[in-house]
């Protein structure tokens, strides 16, 4: 049983294991953390004058719709991290994989002191990443979470409309997910199903990269500490949760500002009541943001967002190498008949 940072330099697995494993993490992540979810959108989207905390919000929402109200929206969020995690995965060790032979294939630089031109620098540059795990990590997850971004966006801005409003006061657009999708290409066409995903994008890629490389660098001193070929696969897991757990808090803390913007954008498209939730773009939404209610309100539900991103984090990594350590079993019996 190999690890997902071993795995994903070293494996020549099918892509469909990363899709499976991917979207069984998704879908097991996602039942364990859709409350702490719905409690940092409604923190997020809350103005300066309200006094809502982490727990006010949890008991508003039960209040709303009963302990079911902590998971409203949970169809939309499941399909999106099940999509998400899929799409992520399978990109991500494509990713590795391309960067893993891109190295291989790279002739060794000439022996002179530095590089003596662009084409040259461009080369060393790209041998010193391709060679470095870590890199391969960040640059991988970047890549796999700006697929997975855009394939299933409008999931996300549906998930962000059922988590906002009860279902008692939400509009035709947050009581069904196809009321969602007739509301939102009545009212503003295909383009607003995508209202927020530039700065999705800006923040998906540090997001994810910081993600997968705090992750790889954890695993790899574990494996240099214990050695990989001595460690069970409940230390293997146990190893693949505390990283993943890590990653998660550190790579949430280092974008949150981002994920705020996102959320108040998308949230202009089913609340424009609210005032303080019209903007002209990203930078107008963080500019005035920052200024009209304070920096912290940037920051506003971080501490629920980091406990959930750890625990899914941790759940993700978790799940997937136990799914594709399960699924490497089966394709090696399979081999083994014949």
């Amino acid at each position: 049983m190999t690890n997902l940072a071993q795995d994903m330099r070293e494996s020549s697995a099918p892509a469909w294991h990363d899709a499976a494993a991917g979207a069984t993490a998704g879908a097991g992540s996602r039942i364990f953390t859709a409350p702490l979810d719905l409690v940092k959108i409604r923190l997020q989207l809350s103005s300066s004058g309200t006094t809502e905390t982490p727990a006010s919000a949890l008991r508003q929402a039960v209040r709303e719709g009963g302990i079911w109200g902590l998971f409203r929206g949970n169809t939309a969020a499941t399909c999106l991290w099940v999509a998400y995690a899929a799409v992520q995965f399978t990109a991500y060790g494509k990713c590795a994989a391309l960067l893993r032979d891109f190295n291989s294939a790279i002739p060794p630089p000439p022996p002179i002191d530095r590089p003596s031109g662009f084409y040259d620098r461009c080369r060393s540059l790209a041998r010193t990443v391709s060679s470095d795990p870590t890199c391969v990590a960040f640059v991988s997850g970047g890549a796999g979470g700006l697929a997975a971004t855009a394939v299933t966006y409008p999931l996300d801005l549906c998930r962000t409309t059922f988590a906002a409003t009860a279902k008692s006061r939400a509009g035709p657009a947050g009581r069904s997910l196809a009321g969602f999708v007739r509301h939102t290409a009545a009212t503003g066409g295909s383009r607003a199903f995508f209202v927020g995903l530039y700065p999705a994008m800006v923040q998906i890629v540090p997001f994810m990269g910081i993600n997968f490389a705090v992750y790889d660098y954890f695993v790899r001193g574990a494996e240099r500490r214990e050695g990989s070929d001595n460690r069970g696969p409940w230390a293997l897991l146990g190893s693949s949760a505390a990283a993943g757990t890590v990653a998660g808090g550190v790579s949430k803390l280092a974008v949150y500002p981002l994920d705020t913007v996102k959320k108040r954008l998308q949230a202009q498209t089913f609340r424009p009541s609210l005032p303080h939730l019209r903007y002209r773009g990203m930078t107008d939404c963080f500019i005035r943001t920052a200024a009209e209610e304070g920096p912290r309100a940037l920051y506003r539900g971080l501490l629920p967002t980091i406990v959930k991103s750890m625990a899914s984090t941790g759940l993700t990594f978790a799940i997937f190498t136990g799914t594709k350590a399960a699924l490497g079993g089966i394709k090696l019996d399979v081999a083994g008949e014949h």
